[in-house]
């Protein structure tokens, strides 16, 4: 009697011919066509088969049909009348089962990417359980290519849901056929689902086709940076790409920290060294378009995060479930791998200037938080692949509305300059009273694209205006070429701001000082040093770049500075004012004549070019004795509020033709007490006594000064 332990496989399906091999001892061949097999009660001819060299001889027969999903016993008879009567070999019948769906239906042609198998019916069978791809009557082998199948182990997880990894493309195979994936719960693909015998139920269905597509490389992204908020449209340039998979490609994004990749210096947005790949978290989004295998589109997906980082870009063909990570073989744009800056909107704190004339052109500096700059030969440590844009309201500041080939520049993370494009310096939805001067909010976009400009209401304002006009002359209209007189500039159109300058036209050379704003019709400002005597143009700016076309042509005057050699007299009584004449040279009738007394200023008056007669203030009050004052003759002296009393002694005494910038010759002149005469002898002679000698006693005098002179 045969030993018979083992048949495999051990199940199939209840509308039979699964082909089962039973395995066991003493197997011998009574004759062709004798052998069976019993399925419960069913028996069915077995096929003696010795052909295995070394191995025990084998009897192979078909299930037949059975009418429900049930255990049955197998037996085996090598006479066909005398059955093994163990019955411990069981045979599992399992009723129909249906494949819906297999998720993702793609994946690189070296294999591994795990599918995830749906339908009804599935259980679990171990080893049996086997997913196959491709078609044919035979599996793939060393001599058996295309068409032809693979077998892989599945994975049960549930009678609707079943995981397999799926093998590499077949040989003879190609990227552009789409293989048929089918499930097998015996093992046996001729018994797999989908089938085309009909009984099985189990029809093909066109979504049950897995596509293998040669790897995926990226070579650049463009803009390398967008919002955190997503929705930057952005092209990915690789190879490979697929338009027939359109609907499965996907743009991976996996956020890099600081400790995967550098975020400053030459090597910004560079992975760092013992890193291969990003550590964060993976986002993805749908592609928006294949453009070609070189090319396509999608939309950046929400950040992870609020905060600016970078990602490591990388695209799958199969809905995000595989992505390769694969580069080059050259990044476009710097090192491998390819990298994507999410960045948080650049807040803007202020414009420098904050308004520029209606020609346009002005470079004005926006201050904020946030700006990067575009990685160029002249900017190493930038990243960016695209340029800053900037907008003045809807205009653009570009090389078509500037005429400037590079209208905006990175500057710092905290600065960037952009040339403001010329517009009406009026507009009823300006600002202000009306007239209404033209108000535009700054807006920015760092890479590049219209949909990611700064919102308006996150824009500070730039004003435009007329230029402002210069009319009559300046005031003073002369100084020295010391510089430093203030003249006031009258006209129309200033404006209050603290970039307000004057412009002298000094040779070939401008000289600017700093202006104050007086009113909309006046302005002053110092003027600067000049080498030698000289007229010279004076323009106005009110954001100290653009200086307004109406200048004053030739109508302040340098001249070399006045000095004093002596003055006559050189001295006078303290107590009240005087008259000394000035000599010296370089003397202008300027009509703003003015002498200086240590540190009080008087009344000078133009004599010609060597003489001004300069007023002597007052250096101290009156002082009369009680005696004198009970005459009632005279009475107290009542000082002026600004009256600024001086020591009685020697004090500069200079000139200055401006009013304001006095000679620096200190040429003394000194202030002395009074001569009080208190007894004269003879007191009284002849009216016609011409040669009588009086003599004065009294306090104070003294004969330094070529006196003393008596007066009757």
């Amino acid at each position: 009697q045969p030993e018979f332990t083992e048949l495999t496989p051990p199940l199939g399906p209840r509308l039979g011919e699964t082909t089962v091999v039973a395995f066991g001892t003493g197997f011998i061949n009574i004759g062709n066509g004798i052998a069976r097999c019993r399925f419960g009660t069913t028996t069915v001819e077995a096929v003696f088969d010795d052909s295995a060299s070394g191995e025990e001889p084998v009897l192979s027969c078909r299930s037949p049909p059975w009418p429900i999903a049930e255990w049955v016993p197998v037996e085996v008879a090598l006479d066909g009348q005398v059955f093994t009567k163990r019955r411990t070999v069981l045979f599992q019948y399992y009723g129909e089962f249906d494949v819906a769906s297999l998720v993702p239906a793609g994946g690189p042609k070296a294999g591994g990417t795990e599918i995830t198998v749906a339908g009804v019916g599935f259980f679990m069978s171990g080893i049996y359980l086997n997913c196959f791809f491709g078609d044919g009557q035979l599996p793939c082998s060393i001599d058996v290519q295309y068409p032809c199948y693979k077998a892989v182990q599945a994975v049960y997880y549930s009678p609707t849901r079943a995981t397999c990894v799926a093998p590499s493309m077949p040989d003879g195979g190609a990227v552009t056929t789409p293989y048929p994936v089918r499930l097998g719960l015996n093992g046996k693909f001729g018994q797999s689902c989908p089938n085309s015998d009909t009984s099985f139920q189990c029809a093909f269905k066109s979504g049950l086709q897995f596509t293998y597509y040669n790897d995926v490389f990226v070579a650049r992204v463009l803009p390398n940076s967008g919002q955190v908020l997503g929705g930057t449209r952005i092209t990915i340039t690789g190879r490979n790409f697929r338009t027939d998979l359109t609907s499965r490609t996907r743009c991976i994004f996996t956020r890099c920290t600081s400790a995967d990749v550098w975020i400053s210096g030459n090597t910004v947005g560079q992975l760092k060294a013992g890193k291969s790949v990003c550590s964060g978290t993976i986002i993805s989004a749908k592609a928006d378009g294949v453009l070609s295998s070189t090319q396509l589109v999608c939309r950046s997906p929400l950040a992870s995060t609020a905060d600016s980082h970078f990602s490591m870009v990388d695209v799958s063909l199969n809905g995000g479930v595989v992505y390769q990570r694969l580069y080059g073989p050259t990044c476009t744009d710097g090192a491998c791998p390819v990298m994507f800056f999410y960045y948080a909107l650049p807040l803007i704190s202020a414009l420098v200037p904050q308004l520029g004339p209606e020609t346009g052109l002005t470079v004005v500096t926006i201050n904020g938080v946030g700006f990067m700059g575009q990685k160029t030969a002249a900017t190493p440590t930038g990243f960016k692949n695209t340029v800053t844009r900037c907008k003045f309201g809807e205009k653009e500041s570009s090389t078509t509305t500037t005429g400037v080939t590079t209208p905006v520049r990175f500057i710092t993370d905290s600065s960037i300059s952009c040339v403001a494009p010329p517009q009406p310096a009026f507009d009823e939805r300006g600002c202000g009273d009306a007239p209404r001067p033209a108000c535009m909010r700054v807006q920015v976009s760092l890479n590049g694209l219209d949909s990611d400009f700064t919102l308006p209401e996150m824009g500070s304002v730039y004003t435009y205006h007329r230029q402002p006009e210069l009319t009559g002359a300046p005031q003073p209209s002369a100084g020295p070429t010391t510089g430093g007189t203030v003249i006031t500039l009258t006209g129309k159109g200033f404006a209050p701001s603290g970039l307000l300058r004057c412009r002298f036209y000094v040779g070939n050379y401008q000289n600017d000082t700093v202006a104050v704003y007086l009113s909309a019709t006046q302005v002053s400002c110092p003027v600067p040093r000049v080498p030698d005597e000289q007229l010279v143009d004076i323009a106005i700016s009110l954001n100290s770049q653009d200086f307004s076309p109406y200048i004053l042509p030739k109508l302040f005057k340098y001249f070399p500075a006045p000095k004093v050699f002596s003055a006559a007299p050189a001295g006078g009584p303290a107590e009240s004012v005087g008259v000394a004449f000035v000599k010296g040279e370089g003397f202008l009738d300027t009509q703003h004549v003015k002498c200086r007394v240590g540190t009080v200023i008087s009344v000078g008056i133009y004599i010609n070019s060597t003489y001004i007669k300069c007023l002597i203030p007052q250096a101290q009050p009156k002082v009369y004795s009680t005696s004198v004052l009970s005459l009632g003759v005279i009475t107290p002296e009542i000082l002026p509020d600004d009256f600024v009393a001086q020591s009685v002694q020697s004090q500069p005494l200079e000139v200055s033709l401006d009013g304001q910038i006095f000679s620096s010759s200190k040429i003394a002149y000194t202030y002395y007490i009074s001569p009080e005469v208190k007894v004269i002898a003879p007191s009284q002679g002849a009216k016609t006594a011409a040669a009588v000698v009086a003599v004065l006693s009294g306090s104070s005098f003294r004969n330094d000064f070529g006196g003393p002179y008596c007066r009757f």
